[in-house]
């Protein structure tokens, strides 16, 4: 594999505008996105990343979840970027059974290009807000935020149980 290009470029690819920020096929600055700026955080947030953010390909319909993860990494790596981030919304079902199809699309190809996957947990924002001390060491600021006393009870979180298929993990 060849020596990635300065400036750093990762791919992330995510259902939504919250796990990735609005897409684009420029690189950008990580500056917006729940998994961009997570990703950036977890590299050191060096000055030299950039991020190039888009949405799932759509192939044919019907076309399974590893073949859609796989030629995403393909173009990814035949674009010249330094590695991927591929993250969907279990959207109430079975995480497990979503990390199957991604980890296929994963390893299918290019076994030595730089790639993570996940699956997002619903209420994820939610569930970051929750934490006073984190939001104020990440925004620098001199108190601690007052927060919501329930963020899961936010209008516009799953109704169900979000937690429930974690334990098998």
């Amino acid at each position: 594999m060849a020596t990635p290009p300065s400036p750093l470029v990762i791919e992330i690819v995510g259902d939504g505008k919250a796990e990735t920020g609005s897409t684009s096929d420029k690189p950008e600055d990580p500056q917006s996105g729940v998994v961009t700026i997570l990703v950036y955080r977890l590299c050191g947030s060096p000055e030299s990343m950039k991020v190039r953010r888009r949405a799932p390909i759509r192939l044919r319909k019907g076309t399974q979840l590893w073949r859609r993860v796989e030629q995403t990494k393909v173009r990814a790596c035949d674009q010249g970027d330094a590695g991927l981030v591929y993250v969907v919304d279990s959207e109430g079902n079975n995480p497990v059974k979503l990390r199957l199809p991604l980890e296929q699309g994963r390893d299918a190809k290019r076994r030595d290009f730089p790639m993570a996957i996940g699956v997002a947990h619903p209420c994820l924002e939610a569930w970051l807000l929750a934490d006073s001390a984190a939001i104020q060491k990440s925004h620098k600021l001199n108190e601690q935020p007052n927060l919501p006393p329930e963020p899961e009870a936010l209008p516009g979180t799953p109704k169900k149980n979000p937690g429930a298929f974690y334990k098998e993990f």
